[in-house]
Order: structure tokens, then sequence, then C-alpha cells
């Protein structure tokens, strides 16, 4: 699973133990990858959220 972009370019600060806020990462493919490197992370999509709500 490959992370975006954005996170590519910056992989450099991340640091083992660190915390991150994953927003609009959709089913999660993001956190995961940050997850993987070590970081503790909170993942929350919106859409997510609302699709919970319609069932």
């Amino acid at each position: 699973m490959a992370q975006n972009r954005f996170l590519a370019h910056r992989a450099r600060l991340l640091q083992e133990g660190q915390r991150a806020l994953s927003l609009a990462d959709g089913e999660g493919r993001n956190s995961v990858w940050i997850a993987e490197q070590g970081l503790e992370v909170i993942h929350q999509d919106p859409r997510l959220l609302i699709a919970d709500e319609s069932d």
C-alpha cells in the first residue's frame, strides 16, 4: 500500500512514536502507511460518518 505524493515528499519528517491526524483519508490508505512508519494515527473521514448514519 503506497502513500500519496504529499506524504512521500515529507516522509523524512515522520519519526517513530509521533502522533498523526489523518483527515479525509477515505478508507485509510495513507493512515495505514503512516502507522507502518511507527506513528500513532487517528483517522477521521466525515464521508464515512455520514455513510454510517444512513444505515
